[in-house]
């Protein structure tokens, strides 16, 4: 059921009509999804050995920062490109925020 809720996504967005389509699309979201999870671990390390020299609520300013700019590339990269309606855009654009707040607590964890 995944799998075809996945091949229905790649359908409507990008209009994947072959199998082999199929597999390219996958494959450069898989891509992108791992790229864009190691950007930002690597950002959210570099920011928690800043944060470990400043006051709290620098800390909070500099971790919203980078929170902004990160979601800033995101959405001029990966959802602004695509043609999609305001809710689709609206959902990537949460999925986004959930990903940045998930690397601020694994950074947290792990430092």
């Amino acid at each position: 059921m995944l799998t075809s809720f996945w091949f229905l996504i790649l359908y409507t967005i990008k209009g994947a009509t072959t199998m082999k389509k199929i597999l390219i699309y996958t494959y450069e979201v898989l891509r992108s999804i791992v790229f864009l999870a190691i950007g930002l671990l690597t950002l959210n390390f570099i920011q928690q050995k800043i944060i470990r020299y400043v006051d709290n609520i620098w800390l909070m300013i500099l971790v919203l920062i980078g929170d902004l700019m990160i979601l800033s590339v995101i959405y001029n990269q990966f959802i602004s490109k695509q043609k999609l309606s305001s809710a689709v855009r609206t959902i990537m654009i949460f999925a986004a925020l959930s990903l940045i707040i998930s690397a601020n607590i694994l950074g947290g964890i792990y430092n």
